[in-house]
């Protein structure tokens, strides 16, 4: 497999955000492997920011959920999941409950 193509989309956080940018994204990488580091650097280019405590997202690459990520860190929920030449990567949007 010469490159792996993950199509990114994401829950809305806010009416705002849906005006500001759209949420799908096409990212094309040489290799991929499932960890904190590649998870964060997606997350740090893709994910907006929101204010608050006690949010986090779920990611999920072709509907097998396989981190959740909080402000203070990534969790990974699985690493063994079968990679196509193109993917699907969404990001679960959990909001604060209190």
């Amino acid at each position: 497999m010469n490159a792996i193509i993950f199509n990114l989309t994401r829950d809305s956080v806010s009416m705002g955000d849906d005006v500001n940018a759209p949420h799908t994204e096409t990212l094309t990488l040489s290799n991929y492997k499932i960890s904190e580091q590649s998870i964060g650097e997606i997350c740090l280019n893709y994910l907006p920011n929101v204010a608050g405590v006690g949010h986090f997202w779920e990611c999920y690459i072709n509907n097998i959920l396989i981190a959740i990520i909080r402000i203070e860190k990534i969790e990974i929920i699985t690493d063994e999941i079968f990679l196509n030449e193109n993917n699907e990567m969404f990001f679960k949007y959990n909001s604060s409950k209190f």
